[in-house]
C-alpha cells in the first residue's frame, strides 16, 4: 500500500523540481535578451549620434526600453516558496504514512499549482519583451539604412 503514497510523492516532487527548472531556464534567458538588448542599444546610440546626428529617430529607443523593462519584469520575482524540510518532519513527523505522503503530495502539487501560474505569467512577459526588441531592431534597420541609404 506504501507504494502508491511513494509514486504520488515522488511524482509530485519531481514535476515540482521540473517547473522549478524551466523557470530558472527562462531567467537566463530573459537575462541574455536583456544584455543583447543594452548591446544593441549602445550600437544604436553611437550610430545615431555618430553618423545619422538626427535627433528624431526616438521611435526605437521607445520600443527598445520597453522591451528591456517588459524582460527585467519577466525575470523577477527570482524566488518561490517552496516547503521546508524541517517544517514537513515536524509536521508529519507523528503521522501515519499513508497520511503523511497524501498531505506532502498535496502541499507540493499545491505549491506546482502557484509556480505554473507564475511561469505563464514571465512567459507572456518573456514572448512581449521579445517581440518588442524584434519590433524595435527592425525600426532600427529601416532608420538606418532609409538613412544611409535615401535611395532605398
Amino acid at each position: 500500500m506504501g507504494d502508491i503514497y511513494d509514486l504520488m510523492v515522488s511524482d509530485a516532487r519531481q514535476s515540482f523540481f521540473q517547473l522549478e527548472n524551466l523557470m530558472s531556464s527562462l531567467d537566463t534567458k530573459a537575462f541574455g535578451v536583456v544584455a543583447i538588448g543594452a548591446v544593441i542599444f549602445s550600437i544604436y546610440t553611437y550610430i545615431i549620434n555618430s553618423i545619422l546626428k538626427d535627433d528624431i529617430l526616438y521611435l526605437p529607443y521607445l520600443t527598445l526600453v520597453l522591451s528591456l523593462l517588459v524582460m527585467i519584469c519577466c525575470i523577477f520575482p527570482r524566488n518561490w516558496k517552496r516547503g521546508s524540510s524541517l517544517k514537513n518532519i515536524q509536521e508529519h513527523g507523528n503521522m501515519v504514512f499513508e497520511d503523511a505522503a497524501n498531505t506532502m503530495a498535496m502541499n507540493y502539487s499545491k505549491w506546482e499549482d502557484k509556480l505554473y501560474k507564475t511561469y505563464k505569467s514571465k512567459v507572456a512577459l518573456f514572448e512581449i519583451g521579445l517581440g518588442l526588441m524584434g519590433i524595435s531592431i527592425l525600426f532600427e534597420i529601416v532608420i538606418i539604412f532609409g538613412f544611409l541609404i535615401p535611395g532605398l
